[in-house]
């Protein structure tokens, strides 16, 4: 497993939405998946031997989720790229947006409420003790990540991107000159920050979250349609809670990919589909089919359940 070609795709896909999101769905694809989707969880509380077992039932779903149906779109996404740039040398805006909407939501778990379901039964089971070990943490997170936002700047994401980018095309193969890229930066100006809606977003969803934490309701079946409500709320992408900056800052990175394409010959769009091809075969050895994801699937429920 070539690790750095990883990296690698998580920078070329952090170009798109100039946020963290994808770097987290390909870096945890490296290796050991479940296992570290499973520590992430057990690392808020002290749990049981039969809530561990719990933990590793999601862990083993949400892998199967990524694997299975999330990485397998991606590289569709990618090998579309690749036959675009090598045909015509350029990204039509149709695939582009295709990619940006993927890559707004590329865990996207909400649409499986059994999966959100099994969550919330982790947390409506919990004691009081270990509620409050999974708030602290929750706070603390939430802290570190409202510090963060609140530490950024609309020019600090901007700059960002354009160094995604150029890291992006250099690795592709397509060199730019320094009046390209200036150029391409100074076309950046025009997007419309995200940064008021992620700190909403980020305030909004801790006071949902924890309050579900903190108040478990009158019956389980309540608590988890609480539950995904607040999880699908989390999940929403910009192009649905703001549609028009969404739209504005899609056609301004659609164009400033698009004018750095410009004036690209056959032989560098040649080699650019080339490597694309080659971190989407890297993610299609990452991938799993729904057979093997069933069955590593079933595996896992069975050792978990009947050790």
């Amino acid at each position: 497993m070539n690790t750095y070609r990883v990296c690698f795709v998580a920078g070329l896909v952090l170009v798109l939405t100039g946020c963290g999101v994808a770097e987290f769905l390909i870096k945890r694809t490296i290796s050991n998946l479940e296992q570290k989707v499973a520590t992430e969880i057990k690392d808020y509380a002290d749990f049981t031997p039969a809530q561990e077992r719990h933990i590793d039932q999601i862990a083993y779903r949400i892998a199967s989720r990524i694997r299975g149906e999330r990485l397998p779109l991606l590289v569709q996404h990618l090998e579309l790229l690749a036959s675009e740039i090598e045909q015509e040398q350029r990204i039509s805006a149709d695939a582009w947006r295709t990619l940006t909407l993927f890559l707004e939501s590329p865990v996207a778990l909400s649409d499986k409420p059994d999966l959100i379901h099994l969550i919330a039964d982790l947390t409506y089971d919990m004691t009081q003790e270990q509620r409050d070990s999974t708030i602290t943490n929750v706070e603390q997170m939430y802290e570190k990540r409202l510090e963060n936002l609140q530490a950024s700047s609309p020019d600090d994401r901007n700059d960002k991107i354009l160094k995604m980018t150029r890291r992006a095309f250099n690795e592709l193969g397509l060199s730019r000159s320094r009046a390209q890229w200036k150029s391409a930066r100074e076309f950046l100006s025009a997007r419309e920050s995200y940064l008021p809606l992620e700190i909403e977003a980020a305030q909004r969803n801790y006071e949902r979250f924890i309050g579900l934490l903190r108040t478990r309701g009158d019956s389980r079946q309540a608590y988890r349609r609480d539950f995904l409500d607040a999880w699908r709320l989390a999940e929403q992408p910009y192009v649905k809670r703001a549609p028009a900056t969404w739209q504005k800052n899609f056609l301004v990175s659609h164009e400033m990919v698009s004018r750095l394409l410009q004036d690209v010959d056959v032989d560098e769009a040649q080699e650019a589909a080339y490597e694309l091809r080659e971190y989407a075969a890297l993610l299609t050895e990452l991938s799993w089919t729904s057979g093997q994801a069933e069955l590593t699937f079933a595996d896992a429920d069975c050792a978990s359940g009947c050790l």
